[in-house]
């Protein structure tokens, strides 16, 4: 909102006066601004900020705990910048697309719609590292904004045992201020003021049946938005079936979100329009070298930590070499957010570095038990290994390193990973690996060998290797003809500046034409998903049936 107040801008008597105006934002941060008339101008003479929140929160009868505040708004401590010292969800938030599975049809809609949408129940299923549990914090900040009260649930920690209105009690005491002396007056209010978000709704235990979880919460709030990971959705479709009821999966991020990220970060630099935009566009850029053909995850966590990377002052100058330490900074985050300690890195680096040679080395797809267990005996006759092999593969799981197929058999949940440490190994044993070296330059055309070879370009700087790698992508243009730049070529290159000049004079709002062209290049990369997806959409009313029935017997076996 503006408000304007102050002095009349002319009173037509030929006297100017000033004028002042307030800027409220939604996250109630007022700017004032007070401008007078001097030499012919309005110019700003005073600007000032405050800040409504103490305020508003003061009025509040029921008001969230400080540090739960903290915790909602907060970004953890991994993601930093150096023009914020305090990182904020809201600084840095872009809501993902949903999809939604109608009829064997697919719709996408913005994550906003979650805020209004008319539904009892909303299930929000994707992979690991998606981003669900940010997007259900963000949805509880929003909420409570609006003058609802949000309830926080972790399945993995805070459900332990049947009994809702003691889980919901504990929750409320540890979430709200003077939780113990409010917390009947809470449970006690009509369910339409109270939102419950539940994440992780799969984690329950084995005796807390979702149905019947999910039905006691809504004698509580009005509206229940839970979690789920991908593949367990619709565990409590025998009640939500009475409800009004809807699943979204949560959708990575395509270059029109990747965009909007780069550029809120980049806007806390607070730097001129004309740099702040070339920047944005270098970065997405880069982002997108990064990310490759989905060789990473197009989730948040992981784009604020390749930005967070590439923007770092340690960050290399030579690109090759800066696009290398983003994807080192991705699995230094993983392994510590796996609960892997500092200390601990070079071990779990090196034992990574040989784990995934000896997989490459014999051209398998995931480790079985057996081939973990002689890997380890073998590894622990060379080196002096403290952690147990144990603790090591439940690190790596933990951490999103490796995936567990449920069977004991683990492999590389991605595959950059998986190249990285290979060329790691070849750089520390480089004496040993120099004709795989020549090999891989044989076969550059080849994704992982390519891959390979990029990463071998950041863990080695052995000038021989180098050459190689360089002679053999300038082999790959060996019969192409270069460019002479004679008369024919240039008439061509004319033709094309000559069109370049011609849109260049029309008036084109270019920040908005970019904003349109990577939706549109979206949609297209959305349509050939579907394509690719035809079989399993026509067939997704009977798997979702089938998911019902299989959940079903899951919680009959548990009850």
């Amino acid at each position: 909102c503006v408000f304007f107040e102050g002095n009349v801008l002319y009173d037509g008597n030929g006297i100017y006066g000033g004028f002042s105006f307030l800027i409220i934002s939604r996250s109630l941060i007022v700017e004032c601004k007070k401008f007078v008339f001097k030499d012919g101008v309005f110019v700003l003479s005073k600007e000032k900020d405050y800040d409504l929140k103490p305020i508003v929160e003061s009025k509040r009868k029921y008001a969230l705990d400080a540090n739960h505040m903290e915790r909602l708004s907060g970004v953890g401590p991994i993601i930093t910048h150096n023009n914020k010292r305090d990182l904020s969800k809201r600084d840095i938030c872009v809501m993902p697309k949903l999809r939604h599975y109608v009829s064997g049809r697919t719709n996408y809609v913005s994550s906003k719609y979650l805020f209004d949408a008319d539904f009892e129940y909303i299930e929000l299923s994707g992979e690991e590292r998606a981003g669900k549990t940010f997007l259900l914090e963000v949805c509880a900040l929003e909420f409570y904004e609006k003058g609802f009260l949000p309830i926080i649930l972790d399945c993995k920690n805070d459900v332990s045992n049947r009994d809702i209105r003691k889980v919901l009690r504990r929750a409320i005491v540890g979430q709200y201020k003077d939780g113990e002396a409010v917390v009947e007056e809470i449970l006690s209010l009509q369910k339409e003021f109270k939102v419950c978000f539940v994440d992780n709704i799969h984690l329950l235990r084995d005796d807390v049946k979702a149905s019947i979880f999910v039905d006691m919460l809504r004698g509580y709030c009005f509206k229940i938005i839970a979690t789920t990971a991908r593949g367990c959705e619709n565990m409590a479709y025998e009640v939500v079936r009475t409800m009004k009821y809807v699943n979204y999966d949560i959708m990575h991020f395509g270059n029109y979100e990747r965009d909007l990220l780069v550029q809120k970060w980049i806007d806390l630099e607070q730097l001129p329009q004309d740099v702040s935009y070339e920047k944005r566009v270098a970065v997405h850029n880069r982002l997108n070298d990064v990310v490759g053909r989905n060789m990473v995850p197009s989730y948040p966590v992981y784009l604020l930590a390749i930005i967070q990377s590439l923007e770092t002052p340690q960050s290399p100058n030579n690109e090759v070499s800066s696009y290398g330490y983003c994807y080192q900074t991705l699995i230094f985050m993983m392994l510590t957010k796996g609960g892997v300690v500092i200390g601990d890195l070079d071990t779990y680096y090196n034992v990574l570095a040989h784990f995934s040679f000896g997989i490459y080395e014999e051209r398998i797809s995931s480790a079985s038990p057996v081939y973990c267990q002689r890997f380890f005996s073998g590894y622990s006759e060379r080196y002096c290994l403290l952690i147990s092999p144990d603790k090591i593969i439940k690190s790596l799981v933990d951490s999103g390193i490796l995936l567990d197929d449920g069977f004991s058999n683990v492999s590389f949940r991605y595959k950059y990973i998986f190249d990285y440490f290979v060329a790691k190994y070849i750089s520390d044993n480089l004496s040993e690996n120099k004709g795989l070296v020549s090999q891989l330059c044989g076969r550059i055309y080849d994704d992982e060998c390519a891959m390979i070879l990029l990463f071998l370009t950041h863990h080695s700087k052995n000038t021989e290797v180098l050459d190689e790698i360089i002679y053999s992508t300038m082999a790959i243009y060996q019969e192409m003809e270069p460019i002479r730049f004679d008369s024919v070529e240039m008439s061509f290159m004319d033709s094309v500046v000559e069109n370049i000049t011609h849109k260049l004079n029309q008036d084109i709002d270019y920040q908005k034409y970019r904003s349109d062209s990577l939706i549109r290049q979206d949609d297209n990369e959305m349509i050939c998903r579907c394509e690719t997806d035809k079989d399993d959409e026509a067939a997704s009313d009977s798997d979702i049936e089938e998911s019902w029935v299989s959940n079903e017997k899951r919680q009959v076996m548990k009850g």
